[in-house]
């Protein structure tokens, strides 16, 4: 195994919302309204659940258990892989879009121009590189218990070379400023790419 130095400046970086969807001071609405990260949280892992293969035909207690603000959840970003080509239906309405109660949060925040909720997983998900894996988690500590060490290591595989793990953090309070889920990176100098 080869290890190869890491350079400098790129173990983290940081985008914002606005960067990734300029005119509609995306930041600054999901920084200052709690309601609406919570209702954007929340119909991400809706849709998730509801169009990912693994969870269907799960009971309702199952799907209520699961879809708790304080359970983590698991599927795709990839929304292409479950829509199969576009059509309107009789409202207008994309009758296609995986992300449909996202999309709706999404309008209902940012106005009828806002991305869909499509667009915007795929958006993020394009910051993963060029043949991601596509894995989508929803990741919740323990509820009202202070852990003192949290841990989260990638499998190092990078297809193309440039592979990213991409985080998206739900601040627990409006206008957060404080220690929180990207408070503390270690860079490697070194680093070790997993065989494909």
């Amino acid at each position: 195994d080869q290890l190869q130095l890491v350079p400098e400046g790129t173990h983290i970086q940081s985008i914002s919302l606005d960067e990734l969807f300029p005119g509609f001071d995306f930041s600054e609405i999901f920084c200052s309204s709690c309601e609406f990260r919570s209702e954007l949280r929340n119909a991400i892992r809706e849709d998730i659940f509801d169009s990912t293969p693994a969870y269907s035909g799960m009971s309702e207690k199952a799907r209520k258990m699961l879809l708790l603000p304080d359970s983590s959840l698991q599927g795709s970003w990839n929304c292409k892989q479950f829509v199969q080509g576009s059509s309107d239906d009789e409202n207008g309405e994309n009758s296609k879009l995986r992300m449909k109660q996202t999309s709706a949060v999404l309008s209902n925040y940012l106005g009828e121009e806002a991305p869909t909720g499509d667009e915007f997983m795929e958006k993020i998900g394009s910051l993963c590189g060029s043949k991601p894996s596509t894995h989508w988690i929803d990741i919740v500590g323990i509820v009202d218990r202070k852990i003192p060490h949290s841990w989260h290591q990638d499998t190092g595989r990078s297809p193309n070379g440039d592979t990213r793990t991409v985080l998206l953090g739900f601040p627990k309070d409006d206008n957060y400023d404080g220690c929180g889920v990207f408070s503390h990176a270690i860079k490697l100098k070194y680093e070790r790419l997993a065989k494909e």
